[in-house]
């Protein structure tokens, strides 16, 4: 499993992820999204481009710390993903799907129409 994590200027952290996301590799994982999501309210983008295979148990890591960051009034989004991910990942979350977007750069716009959304609304 290879992890790059780039920060933009407005907070959005950027994780693109390489190789194989599995049980084995789990733990440094969810170390690297856990302190991504340290202490404050997060934008998070998962770049999935370069991911030759993931399993369930990070599926589940996944969605659960999505679920987290989004009530938290934050935003969880993914990009990238090859088909085979994307169906997963919208199979495994049903009731709400998670928002994949097909360029990096959509969904940096994305994020940031979201977060001015936020600002305007307090």
């Amino acid at each position: 499993m290879l992890v790059t994590k780039f920060e933009t200027g407005e907070g959005i952290i950027i994780l693109r992820l390489g190789g194989k996301l599995v049980a084995s590799t789990l733990d440094n994982f969810k170390a690297t999204i856990d302190t991504a999501l340290s202490g404050k309210k997060s934008f998070i983008l998962l770049n999935l481009k370069e991911v030759k295979a993931m399993d369930n148990f990070v599926v589940g890591l996944l969605l659960s710390r999505r679920k987290s960051v989004e009530g938290q009034k934050g935003m969880f989004v993914f990009c990238e993903a090859p088909l085979a991910m994307e169906a997963i990942l919208k199979q495994a979350a049903q009731e709400k799907p998670p928002r994949i977007y097909k360029t990096e750069g959509e969904a940096i716009e994305a994020m940031h129409s979201g977060m001015k959304l936020e600002v305007k609304a307090r």
